[in-house]
Parts: C-alpha cells; sequence; structure tokens
C-alpha cells in the first residue's frame, strides 16, 4: 500500500498538479529500487539520481581547451550525488524547481561535511576536501541567497585555497547581497588572499583527466601548472596544453575550481624557486605530449610532467619515482598532489 501511495504522489508531482507549491520529496532508501523514470518522460520528470548517470557517459567535448561550465558543473552534481545518496536521498522533483534541487544538495553536503574536512592538512589528497570546493565552485553556478549564506558562514574558518574559491564563487553570483559580502571581504583584506602564492608553486585544479571517468579510472585532480609571478599585475603560470604556453592565472583556473598552490617540503628556496620558474619559462613552446608517453621532456611535456621536470632541475623531486613508471599515463596530476605540501603562510 505504501508502495502505491508513494507512486501516485510521484504521479501527481510529475504531470506539474503541485509543482508550483511543491517541497522537496525525501524518500527512505528502500523506495531507490523503483523505477520512477519508466513511469513519464523523464524531460517531464527528471530524476535526481539519473545526475549519477554522467559519469557512466564516454563522450567529452569536443573542444578540449575551454570545457563549458554546464558540463563541469554536471560533473559536479554526479560526484555530489555520489556522496549523498546513502544518507537521506532525494528521489524525484518538478522540473520547475531542478535547480533548486541542485542547490539544496549541494549546500546540504556543504555544511554536512564542511567541519569534518581536513582543511589544513599536511599532505595527500582528501576527497571530502575537493569535493567541498567543487561544492563551492557549484554553488557560485547556482547560487541564490541560501549559497551567499552558506558560504559566508564557512568563509572565517577557511583556508587561503578555499577562501578564493569562496570569493569566485560570490563574484558569480548575481544579487545585491553577494555583491555587499564580497565587497566587505575586500575591504577586509581579500585582495590580499593572492599574495600566498610564490612563484614556482605547483598550482592545481580539476580538468580534463578527472572527468574521463570510465574510460579510465578519474582522477581527483585533473591539471597542474606552475606559477611563475606577476606580470604587469596579472599573476601568470606556465602549463602543457596544446603545448607549453604562458597564461594568466586566471584563464588557467577559468571554469574550473581551483585546489590550491603546492610545493615540495621543506620548501624551496628562493635560489630553487628562480631555478624552477627559469626551466618552465625554457621549455614554452615545446610540443604537448598527447600520449602522455613523454611526460618529463626534453622535446615534449604534459601537465603534471612539466611541473615534476621543473622542480626536478632544481635539485627536488615532489613526488616518488616509482610513480613515474609504467605505460600511458604513469604520473598523474592526482598522484602529484597527493605526494606535495600546501604553501600556506
Amino acid at each position: 500500500m505504501k508502495k502505491y501511495l508513494i507512486i501516485s504522489i510521484l504521479i501527481l508531482l510529475a504531470q506539474g498538479s503541485y509543482a508550483q507549491n511543491a517541497e522537496f520529496l525525501k524518500l527512505s532508501s528502500n523506495i531507490k529500487s523503483i523505477d520512477i523514470g519508466s513511469l513519464q518522460d523523464k524531460a517531464e520528470m527528471p530524476l535526481l539520481a539519473s545526475l549519477a548517470s554522467i559519469k557512466e557517459e564516454n563522450s567529452v567535448p569536443v573542444n578540449d581547451l575551454e570545457f563549458s561550465k554546464e558540463y563541469v558543473l554536471q560533473q559536479i552534481m554526479a560526484e555530489t550525488w555520489d556522496l549523498v545518496e546513502n544518507i537521506d536521498s532525494i528521489i524525484l522533483f518538478p522540473k520547475k524547481i531542478m535547480g533548486d534541487a541542485r542547490l539544496y544538495i549541494l549546500t546540504r553536503f556543504f555544511e554536512e561535511t564542511y567541519n569534518y574536512s581536513l582543511v589544513n592538512k599536511s599532505a595527500g589528497a582528501s576527497v571530502d576536501r575537493l569535493a567541498l570546493i567543487n561544492a563551492i565552485w557549484a554553488l557560485g553556478e547556482l547560487g541564490n541567497s541560501a549559497s551567499v549564506k552558506t558560504i559566508i558562514k564557512a568563509f572565517p574558518s577557511a583556508d587561503q585555497t578555499m577562501r578564493l574559491n569562496m570569493m569566485a564563487a560570490l563574484g558569480k553570483i548575481k544579487s545585491p547581497q553577494a555583491s555587499k559580502e564580497l565587497n566587505k571581504i575586500m575591504i577586509d583584506g581579500g585582495n590580499e588572499e593572492m599574495s600566498f602564492i610564490e612563484a614556482g608553486d605547483i598550482v592545481f585544479r580539476k580538468g580534463y583527466f578527472g572527468l574521463l571517468n570510465p574510460i579510465v579510472k578519474a582522477q581527483s585532480v585533473g591539471h597542474v601548472a606552475v606559477y611563475v609571478g606577476m606580470e604587469n599585475g596579472e599573476p601568470m603560470v606556465i602549463e602543457a596544453w596544446t603545448s607549453m604556453r604562458k597564461a594568466s592565472l586566471r584563464k588557467y583556473i577559468g571554469n574550473w575550481p581551483f585546489y590550491g598552490n603546492y610545493t615540495t617540503y621543506p620548501k624551496p628556496t628562493m635560489e630553487q624557486r628562480n631555478k624552477i620558474v627559469d626551466y618552465a619559462t625554457a621549455q614554452l613552446g615545446k610540443p604537448f605530449s598527447i600520449l602522455h608517453l613523454s611526460q618529463k621532456g626534453s622535446e615534449k611535456f604534459d601537465c603534471v610532467g612539466l611541473a615534476e621536470a621543473a622542480y626536478e632541475a632544481a635539485g627536488l623531486n615532489p613526488t616518488p619515482d616509482e610513480l613515474e613508471i609504467g605505460w600511458g599515463w604513469p604520473l598523474t596530476p592526482t598522484e602529484q598532489y597527493e605526494n606535495v605540501f600546501p604553501n600556506f603562510k
């Protein structure tokens, strides 16, 4: 009886009878097996669970230089759904509140996870931490007043990397409330948040390789670059992409969550930092190793290999040598991220 009652309610919601004022319908985990998608056209009755199917698609956007924000957002929602589906799942909601439902999931995940994440950890990847950064980025894309409140509440206890993502998120939310809060942060010293990144740091973000699941095992971190300092008032990086190129940090981050600036421990000396920058600069214009078989040059590089080679040229070794052997993509951005340390001042 309970099962048929729930199905009847779902059909009514799908038909839009209560779409205008509908609250999210929370269902217990034992209802998940119901094939609700067969009851109505999915275009009229979207399933939150269907977000998880995004990561089952093998297609990757043709333009691998700049992914769309929506594509990255879909990936983040799929990953977030995987993390929350066993807690108290929302199975269905009317199409008209699809955006609100995504905001609800992200906000709830962030608020329930933030205090338990390893924010200022010494080294190693934290799925919760990266997922929190992803959630902040997505809240900025979908933002409303609840998003602003969530961000502002967490801002005082956030580390520098998280704060940069929070500031970027507030900048995306088009509301007087978000603008007011961002202006307040800037007045209180937010314009100095970039000062903790030093020339020679390795900067990490979500990226292309992290979206290939399930073709290969998806990586938490997808792309890296070497920060080389300020030029004409603009923070710059050198990255291996279509070729070895110099780009602004703003362009490098672009439409992606930013995972922070890292380096070895102990930190490089100023002399070593200069050697890292000089080495990366000397590779500008060289080809990108599209098959990732020549990671560290000397004629071709990939993104993680360029950073590794630059550090080795300065007498440092960010990742263990055994991680650089194998076939196809022997060293991954996530492996490098797991073996370096945040450069917090």
